[in-house]
């Protein structure tokens, strides 16, 4: 949604930066980020992000973030949220409603006895940023925080990526437990936080924003071949380990034979889409001078970096070493 990127931006300008000059460096349509319900496409975020990762004061501006006093950035989910009965309902609607954040976006709750806890699976483009990583944490700590009304900070947060030794400690910006090396960014809250009421939530508004909340998701263009669907897939969940040709036919709510039987009357196998996906990603990341070969092959999901570098080179005709000293060629077709 045009509205996280934008407050991106926001952040940047206010702590010194050139938000207008980043939105046109990333990409970004005007005409999206300043429609209420606009869209962006992953990869201008990601785009956003290559630019703004590395920026000590965007990593200072978390502080701002950890400590907001509104929904704003969450556009017509945050009015849902906000007129939930309870915390934990109000993130079983931010579930309910996760693609309006953006299709490809990830969202669990889960509430037990034990533990109330809060799970975020994004694309591993996205991902291998920790400012955004941290960002996730900041900005739902917030999130809670404005729900309940109370000063609630989570028992544990859990982080995909290696800690940042440079770069501003998680635990300096919500007091609690953390986490490096996760499969996916995890907020754990005792569990009486999902029981907490809403602080000044209207039930009748809840039911009219709820239902455009519904609206905006009928109205959101989905992929309509199976290869483009098999393919929004792989994107979401190639993060270390390849899913199997099962685990991409449950996703899509079909039999292996069926979904093999699709992909080949569209002239795709599995073997073919997994070898775009990976070029993609591998284009991306190699481009990110920040970023160690090894890590990507195994982002890839590959068992080893020789396999991965001679896979690069069948793509690009270079190595990854020879492609981040000499840039970008056309890649094949």
């Amino acid at each position: 949604m045009a509205s996280l990127p934008r407050a991106v931006l926001d952040l940047a300008a206010l702590v010194g930066l050139d938000g207008a000059a980043l939105a046109t460096e990333a990409n970004l349509s005007p005409t999206a980020l300043n429609d209420p319900d606009g869209r962006v496409p992953v990869e201008g975020y990601r785009r956003l992000y290559e630019r703004v990762h590395r920026e000590p004061a965007m990593w200072e501006g978390m502080r701002l973030v950890a400590a907001m006093d509104s929904l704003g950035p969450l556009g017509v989910l945050g009015y849902v949220m906000a007129n939930s009965p309870t915390v934990g309902q109000a993130f079983e609607a931010y579930e309910r409603h996760a693609t309006v954040i953006g299709e490809v976006f990830e969202f669990d709750v889960e509430a037990s006895e034990k533990a109330f806890v809060l799970r975020f699976r994004v694309p591993p483009e996205l991902q291998r940023f920790p400012l955004f990583n941290v960002g996730t944490v900041a900005l739902n700590t917030a999130v809670v925080r404005i729900l309940s009304g109370a000063d609630v900070t989570p028992r544990l947060v859990e982080l995909p990526n290696e800690q940042p030794e440079h770069l501003v400690d998680p635990s300096s910006l919500v007091p609690c437990t953390v986490q490096y090396g996760a499969r996916d960014t995890v907020l754990q809250y005792a569990p009486e936080v999902a029981t907490q009421p809403v602080r000044a939530s209207d039930p009748t508004l809840f039911v009219f924003v709820e239902r455009h909340a519904r609206q905006l998701q009928k109205g959101l263009a989905t992929p309509t071949t199976w290869s483009a669907r098999a393919r929004e897939v792989l994107l979401q969940r190639l993060r270390g380990e390849v899913p199997s040709v099962n685990e991409l036919a449950k996703a899509l709510a079909t039999s292996e034979r069926t979904l093999a039987r699709r992909l080949e009357e569209e002239g795709q196998t599995f073997k073919s889409l997994l070898d775009e996906v990976r070029r993609e990603l591998a284009v991306s990341y190699v481009g990110d001078r920040g970023l160690p070969l090894g890590e990507i092959a195994y982002l890839l999901g590959y068992s080893d970096a020789p396999s991965f570098h001679k896979a690069f080179k069948r793509w690009t005709g270079q190595t990854p070493g020879e492609f981040r000293r000499h840039g970008e060629p056309t890649l094949d077709a």
